[in-house]
């Protein structure tokens, strides 16, 4: 692989292998393959009714929490316009509008988009959408064999059990401890991700130590940090 191909990868893998940013669109117009090898690609790995009604509940959390992810960022970064958010939602949109998929689709694709990129500031975050996501995959499986509810039932609570199991341990034992090194943490975090997208298939093992490496700078962590401080200063105060 040509380091220009490699630097393209790091760029488009590192910030999430399912999160778009305003450099995700033109990289992928400039070194991506054409819709009709995707395309191909997507029917022969997904084509049964399962798995595209686990993709259809996938893409609410992902397109939630991509543009959540975004508009977290510009406040962080004081921006009021949000145009991190907005320039990816539009350049992202207009690129599915151009491909050259039936118009309905396209139509939806930029419309799913569009209406992520409003509401994702307004809905819950966290625990709550991850539990809302384990519940629609559970759903999406229902209509299957019978013994397909059972298996991908199995695996989901496993999966997301550990997953949540993680953020709660990580909010009562580490407590927040490491916010004060939140540049450093960050700065890891990144290089971790920048170096598991130049795998050779970097997608699945950075979607999940990604996943749970995040899970170091819990958002809970510091709202239970607060709570027993609170409760340890009123004790004082009453003892």
């Amino acid at each position: 692989m040509h380091i220009p191909m490699r630097i393209a990868q790091a760029l488009l893998y590192s910030a999430g292998a399912f999160y778009a940013n305003p450099l995700k669109v033109p990289i992928h117009l400039l070194v991506g393959d054409s819709y009709a090898v995707g395309y191909a690609h997507f029917r022969r790995d997904h084509h049964t009714n399962a798995n595209l009604r686990l993709h259809l509940a996938c893409a609410v959390l992902q397109l939630l929490g991509n543009f959540g992810s975004l508009h977290a960022l510009d406040a962080a970064l004081g921006y009021a316009l949000h145009p991190l958010s907005l320039c990816t939602a539009a350049t992202w949109a207009l690129c599915q509008l151009a491909c050259p998929a039936p118009t309905a689709c396209r139509v939806l694709a930029a419309t799913a988009i569009c209406a992520a990129y409003l509401f994702a500031p307004y809905v819950a975050h966290g625990h709550a959408i991850e539990l809302a996501t384990l519940c629609m995959m559970a759903l999406a499986m229902l209509p299957g064999a019978p013994k397909s509810p059972v298996r991908w039932g199995t695996t989901l609570l496993c999966f997301f059990g550990s997953w949540l199991g993680l953020q709660e341990a990580v909010a009562r034992f580490a407590g927040g401890s490491l916010e004060p090194q939140s540049v450093s943490v960050n700065v890891c975090l990144l290089s971790l991700m920048a170096a598991l997208s130049l795998l050779r298939r970097p997608v699945a093992v950075s979607t999940v130590a990604g996943a749970y490496a995040s899970r170091v700078r819990c958002p809970r962590c510091k709202k239970i940090n607060r709570s027993h401080t609170h409760t340890h200063t009123e004790r004082e105060r009453h003892p």
